[in-house]
C-alpha cells in the first residue's frame, strides 16, 4: 500500500478514538465506577458504555480536567496525518504536550471544580 492510503488508514482511526475519547469525558458520572462509590449505577449513564466510564474515570483519576486536551491532541493529530503531514522531531513535540497537561492540571487545579 501506499504512504497516502496508509496516512488515511490512522486518520480514520485517531477520528474514532477522539470520538470515543470525547463521549466518554463528557459523560462522565462518578457513580458508574466502583473506585468512586461503593454502589454503582445500576444503568451506566456514560454513553459509551462500561469501557468508557473506565476510561473517563482513569482520564479523571490521571490527569484531573486536563484530560479534555486528549481528544483534541488526537483531532489534531488526525487531521495532520490526513493532510499528510509528517512530524518532524517528535521527541520535542512530545515534551511539549507533556508541559501542555502538566501546566492546565496545575491551572485547573486553582479552579473549583464539582462534578
Amino acid at each position: 500500500m501506499n504512504e497516502k492510503k496508509i496516512n488515511e488508514i490512522w486518520a480514520i482511526g485517531l477520528l474514532v478514538i477522539t470520538i470515543l475519547l470525547f463521549i466518554s469525558l463528557i459523560s462522565f458520572d462518578p457513580g458508574d465506577i466502583i473506585f468512586y462509590t461503593s454502589i454503582v449505577n445500576s444503568p451506566i449513564k456514560n454513553l459509551a458504555g462500561v469501557f468508557g466510564a473506565y476510561l473517563a474515570g482513569a482520564i479523571f483519576f490521571i490527569m484531573g480536567w486536563s484530560g479534555f486536551i486528549l481528544p483534541v491532541l488526537c483531532l489534531v493529530w488526525a487531521v495532520n496525518r490526513l493532510v499528510g503531514n509528517e512530524p518532524e522531531k517528535l521527541y520535542l513535540k512530545l515534551s511539549g504536550v507533556l508541559v501542555l497537561i502538566i501546566s492546565s492540571s496545575s491551572l485547573l487545579s486553582l479552579f473549583v471544580f464539582y462534578y
